[in-house]
């Protein structure tokens, strides 16, 4: 998760003992559930080629296989629930505009 997330995971670390450190833990602890449903690595890879418009990151190489179109399908709309609660958007303009500069894979970034 590191690779897709490391300043949300970087800020909890920083910030452990702040009040808000439960809450950070909870969305990390949610967000790496969603991706823990499917292989890591391509699911991973498909959220980022997803948000960022370029399919090109959807492509693994052997012995991995990128996600089946259900999968990825089931992924983003399971990271778009998951910025809806997590962040209150009330809108798919909202998750575009947050996705457009966090990928949407770092969703604690707003502690």
């Amino acid at each position: 998760m590191a690779n897709v997330n490391p300043k949300a995971i970087a800020d909890l670390a920083a910030r452990w003992q702040e009040p808000t450190a439960d809450h950070a833990q909870e969305a990390l602890t949610a967000l790496r559930s969603v991706y823990a449903q499917y292989p890591m690595i391509p699911a991973m890879k498909a959220a980022v080629a997803h948000y960022s418009k370029d399919p090109e990151w959807s492509r693994v190489r052997p012995p991995l296989l990128a996600l089946e179109p259900s999968q990825h399908s089931k992924l983003i709309a399971e990271l778009e629930k998951l910025a809806s609660r997590c962040l209150g958007f009330n809108s798919q303009n909202d998750i575009d505009l947050y996705a457009k500069h966090s990928l949407l894979i770092n969703l604690p970034s707003y502690l």
